[in-house]
């Protein structure tokens, strides 16, 4: 999922959406690795309502915020 609005201190926004189990492929981490060093804030979602939930948080960010780092997004971050 992309929002593709500046927000923060950032680019625009990148969400991988997974149920269940499914883990990232070796592809995604490197897409997001990417992503992430370019500027935009990349989050890892299980299930829908954590989308939102990191929609949200992006959208209400003022001009030189930053949103903390979540644990399950630092899988592409090695």
């Amino acid at each position: 999922m992309m929002v593709d609005k500046p927000k923060g201190i950032y680019h625009g926004m990148r969400i991988e959406l997974k149920f269940g189990s499914n883990p990232l492929s070796t592809e995604q981490k490197k897409y997001l690795k990417q992503l992430t060093e370019d500027g935009y804030y990349c989050v890892l979602a299980v299930g829908w309502m954590e989308a939102v939930d990191a929609i949200m948080a992006y959208w209400h960010l003022q001009p030189g915020e930053a949103l903390p780092v979540r644990e399950r997004d630092l899988k592409w971050a090695a």
